[in-house]
């Protein structure tokens, strides 16, 4: 397996594969339709769920240690119910409660028939069970929470990927039975989801309430594109794939970056090369509130292995050295519409150009950005636009502005994509990230990188999932060093998202670095500092 931030793949080619619930489904059908039967694959999952939490949790298996699996009404629950059936193979004390139904697949029956016809303890769960005609024991809630209240441990099988909305019914009963259990002084109740968590969007991440919340979560085959964003990460707590052997060569929309992915590779320098070969970036930016952005951004790039890095300044005057071996490009007049002309005129010999860090908003700042994105629209220059710079085209596409950078690379937080998108909150793009980065892309034919815990690139209809990266990286500067460090991945040769790829995944790497280093908050100048060794990680 390998291990990615408490993510667990499968060594299968497939296994850095995100599907969405409906690309899932498609697997599933696929591997059908080649000759194995619904029940084949449903007993291939759950002995694969039963043989990881068996070589987890193996040796504390018997009486003293009692497993409680939750079973719903579809798929999921029958790979719930083969899994108990496997854990009773391997030892384990099991009682299966399942969700009552008016009907069942004839799957799910005949999981159903095999597990009665063991004698173990099975039991119905309705809202009502007066007059229920179903096998097993009828369970109230009382009897219910008791039942938990004297479990090791519970698998959560109740709902799977096709969930859409809240729990309803009897599912949300059992839910709320069980977090209200889980929330008693000294519970020490563990909890294992197949799949996903009861209560969390496969697809977005979205988490309804009631919902589960996993200490582990066993997803089959591969991870579902929702459960590494936020907050159904959360909810997820470890996240392990197993294989069922379910067929996945068609591929998936959006894949998980990893040191495995050609795409972060760095091919070796040769001995003879020179800077020249290693490209040339520049800054735009910079105001007299926000100096230091243009700087850290260049000096990323230049951590990063750009050949030559240079920082434009404005209303001519001698530049400062405070980073010596950053070049300045100098620019008469102060950033105005007079100085597009130069600016391209300079951009042109660029391999990327980073626009925004620093930048400002000023009225004359929007004026000669508009301009500007109009010659790099019809250049087809490379840059990379962030920050103010995002604001700003923010406001030109609201004001109807057709504006298409097919050499472009934006990297917006939340906030910023809000602006983007015409959305009413940073929450709204939360809600689904994927969707967000797939409508910018297409809105301006750029290479977006939507930052952020999880952090998702997109482009035309590939995507990209980043897991590297800390919560003491949420410091000032952070994301002016991420924009150096992408137009540098572009000065040596990467693709659009490509760099945006090494980008995201060598910045979280350096930020690692740098809070294991410090043991504590840093700051953007730790993050640059840590480059050149997650680079050599990198390449390990």
């Amino acid at each position: 397996m390998v291990h990615i931030r408490k993510v667990y793949l499968t060594a299968s080619p497939h296994a850095a594969l995100l599907p969405s619930p409906a690309e899932m489904a498609k697997f599933d059908a696929a591997t059908i339709e080649g000759g194995v039967s619904a029940v084949d694959l449903m007993e291939k999952a759950g002995a694969a769920v039963a043989g990881l939490i068996y070589e987890l949790y193996g040796a504390k298996f018997g009486p003293d240690h009692p497993v409680t699996v939750l079973c719903g009404v579809g798929n999921n629950g029958g790979d719930g119910l083969v899994a108990a059936r496997y854990l009773r193979a391997h030892g384990c004390h099991v009682a299966v409660v399942m969700t009552a139904a008016a009907k069942y697949s004839p799957e799910l029956t005949a999981e159903v028939t095999k597990y009665v016809t063991l004698g173990e303890e099975f039991f119905m769960f309705a809202e009502d069970v007066r007059g229920l005609d179903q096998p097993g024991r009828q369970l109230d809630l009382k009897t219910l929470r008791e039942l938990l209240r004297a479990s090791w441990m519970v698998i959560d099988a109740l709902l799977g990927t096709g969930q859409k909305d809240a729990p309803r019914g009897a599912v949300k009963s059992v839910v709320e039975c069980l977090n209200l259990v889980r929330s008693e002084k000294g519970s020490a109740l563990k909890c294992v989801a197949i799949d996903v968590p009861t209560g969390v969007d496969a697809g977005s991440g979205r988490v309804f309430e009631p919902h589960v919340q996993a200490d582990l979560t066993v997803s089959i085959e591969l991870v579902k594109r929702g459960l590494l964003q936020y907050p159904g990460r959360e909810a997820c707590g470890e996240i392990r794939v197993v294989s069922a052997d379910i067929s996945c060569s068609e591929g998936a929309e959006f894949s998980l970056i990893t040191r495995n992915n050609a795409m972060v590779k760095l091919p070796p320098r040769r001995l003879e090369a020179h800077k020249g070969d290693f490209g040339r970036v520049l800054v735009i930016g910079g105001s007299p509130g926000m100096p230091g952005a243009p700087a850290m951004a260049a000096l990323a790039a230049l951590r990063t292995g750009a050949g030559l890095v240079s920082k434009v300044k404005f209303g001519g005057g001698l530049a400062e050295a405070s980073i010596p071996e950053l070049l300045h490009e100098v620019v008469p007049e102060e950033f105005e519409r007079a100085a597009v002309p130069r600016l391209l005129q300079i951009m042109r010999g660029m391999s990327c150009t980073v626009i925004g860090p620093g930048m400002g908003t000023a009225a004359q700042t929007k004026d000669a950005l508009a301009v500007l994105f109009k010659a790099i629209q019809e250049e087809n220059l490379t840059v990379l636009i962030d920050a103010d710079a995002l604001n700003i085209l923010a406001e030109l596409l609201k004001e109807g502005e057709n504006i298409k950078l097919s050499q472009a690379i934006l990297t917006p937080h939340a906030g910023e994509m809000a602006r983007l998108l015409g959305a009413d909150s940073p929450a709204a793009i939360q809600a689904d990230r994927y969707k967000a980065a797939r409508e910018l892309s297409h809105l301006t034919d750029a290479v977006v990188v939507l930052k952020g815990a999880s952090s998702v690139i997109y482009k035309g209809k590939q995507g990209f999932v980043n897991l590297t990266g800390n919560p003491f990286m949420a410091t000032a500067g952070s994301g002016d060093v991420l924009s150096g460090m992408i137009a540098g991945f572009v000065a040596q040769g990467k693709s659009l998202i490509e760099a945006a790829a090494c980008g995201v995944f060598y910045h979280g790497l350096a930020g690692d670095q740098a809070h294991q280093k410090s043991r504590g908050p840093i700051i953007a100048g730790d993050i640059i500092a840590a480059i050149p060794g997650a680079l050599a990680i990198g390449m390990l």
